[in-house]
């Protein structure tokens, strides 16, 4: 390949070569007879305009910057919304499911991935990137982001006022008075007045009877039921259902329990204890669980509604949830 100094090369030793021209005689003669055509055509020659010159293409650089500007844009945003995790920015009342299944309290510039799920309770909120999630709101991270999968009613917790009840009770007996029979008065004759007859005045004496001792009971008290968060979330599009709740002090065991339908049917309210048509779940000391609802009876399941409780040592209700509804649409 030749080089643009090779070219510049040749083009300098090329012009350094002497030239023979044509004679002076030529020239001068070829000069009358071109002066002598050009003074007889002058005057039969068309005006014409000069050439314009081509407009110098300044604008061409601008679209390809603006498009260079644009594709670089599309890039930084391309690779910021595909970032693997988002952090929680000034949360309250936020627990967070992390993708291996752990269960953490929502903290401020706590990193969440891919996979994870963030539950806003009673009273609560938090700001992922530039939107502001509030209580009941259950999100998941995607593969888009954060979006909002469900929401769930939250009560915040309530105390029930304990009854009064008597620590002592008295015994005691009374001597009953003594009283007179009253007086009657005949009414008199139409003829003969008769004298009104005295009230027996004999005074009746009543043993004493021994005073029973005084008996206590011992004072009883009754445990408020605590108000307990609930949340349930479809896992993908599959039939299973991740649950999870809050915590209850004095808490031996959780008892989740659930009613179902199918078709366009609504599943009824779960009670505790359970009775048809609700089914317990799962008894268990975590406070999570997947539950899987396929079909009943060959029929796919709909929807399901789930209520779990809080049993302490003997087995008795200390904390009960709301139901919520969960729809498993084929």
């Amino acid at each position: 390949m030749v080089t643009k100094y090779e070219v510049n090369r040749e083009l300098l030793e090329m012009g350094r070569v002497d030239v023979v021209g044509p004679s002076r005689d030529f020239v001068d003669s070829l000069a009358q007879r071109l002066d002598a055509i050009a003074s007889t055509q002058a005057e039969y020659a068309p005006h014409l305009n000069p050439p314009r010159r081509p407009r110098a293409k300044r604008l061409v650089l601008a679209p390809a910057f603006a498009a260079l500007v644009l594709v670089i844009g599309a890039i930084v945003v391309s690779v910021d919304n595909g970032s693997s995790a988002y952090a929680l920015d000034d949360p309250f009342n936020v627990q967070v499911q992390l993708a291996d299944g752990r269960f953490v309290d929502g903290t401020d510039g706590l990193e969440v991935s891919k996979g994870s799920t963030v539950v806003v309770g009673a009273g609560g909120s938090v700001r992922i990137r530039d939107r502001v999630y509030r209580e009941g709101d259950v999100i998941v991270i995607g593969e888009s982001g954060p979006e909002v999968a469900d929401h769930v009613e939250v009560v915040a917790p309530t105390t029930r006022p304990e009854p009064t009840v008597p620590t002592t009770e008295r015994v005691e007996t009374t001597r009953p008075a003594t009283t007179e029979p009253p007086a009657t008065v005949r009414q008199p004759e139409p003829t003969v007045a008769l004298p009104v007859e005295p009230a027996p005045t004999t005074r009746i004496e009543v043993p004493e009877t021994t005073r029973a001792p005084e008996t206590t009971k011992p004072p009883t008290t009754t445990r408020p039921v605590v108000s307990m968060e609930i949340g349930a979330q479809r896992v993908e599009l599959s039939s299973q259902v991740a649950l999870s709740w809050s915590a209850v002090d004095g808490a031996v065991k959780y008892v989740v329990v659930r009613t179902v339908a199918v078709g366009d049917a609504t599943p009824a309210e779960p009670v505790y204890p359970p009775v048809s048509p609700t089914k317990v779940v799962v008894q268990t000391t975590t406070r999570i669980h997947t539950d899987v609802a396929e079909a009943v009876e060959g029929a796919p399941i709909t929807a399901a509604h789930y209520r779990v409780v809080a049993l302490d040592a003997k087995a008795k209700v200390i904390g009960s949830s709301r139901f919520v509804q969960v729809n498993l649409p084929r």
